[in-house]
């Protein structure tokens, strides 16, 4: 039997593609200052030529791997919000185990740089509260079409 999805299953949804949207902004946008950087030319021209000779990266390299990281991040969450969409039984684990890895590093980070990132943690706390609802699971755990990433 199909099962209504949960309004808070939607936002979160939603919330992964504009996560995901913004990642690939950041991809482009890297790729951007990589060309303006690469062809100096370019950035004489414009006054953003201050701004970037005093970010100090020299090399190929970082760039590379931000963008491919971007692309990386920006893949699972349009992945994982696809998924939630369609109440994938896989992705409510997934979730579940992301979420968990989130909490850890900004209980992590409340410890060692500011105790402002608590409120951050809360975040996690509501979802965790939210992904163990009786209502949302059984919506990943009704029978519909489950696809895996394999």
């Amino acid at each position: 039997m199909m099962m209504k999805r949960p309004i808070g299953i939607s936002i979160l949804s939603i919330i992964h593609f504009l996560i995901g949207s913004l990642f690939v902004l950041s991809a482009l946008e890297t790729m951007a200052l990589y060309i303006i950087r690469k062809f100096s030319m370019l950035a004489s021209i414009h006054e953003l030529s201050k701004i970037i000779k005093l970010i100090p990266i020299t090399g190929d390299y970082p760039y590379f791997l931000v963008i491919v990281l971007y692309g990386i991040f920006s893949f699972t969450l349009f992945y994982s919000g696809y998924g939630l969409w369609k109440g994938w039984k896989w992705i409510w684990y997934f979730e579940f185990g992301l979420n968990f890895i989130v909490l850890l590093n900004v209980l992590f980070l409340a410890l060692i740089i500011d105790i402002k990132f608590v409120l951050i943690s809360l975040i996690n706390l509501i979802i965790f509260y939210y992904l163990m609802r009786n209502e949302t699971i059984l919506y990943f755990k009704s029978e519909k079409e489950q696809y895996f990433p394999y």
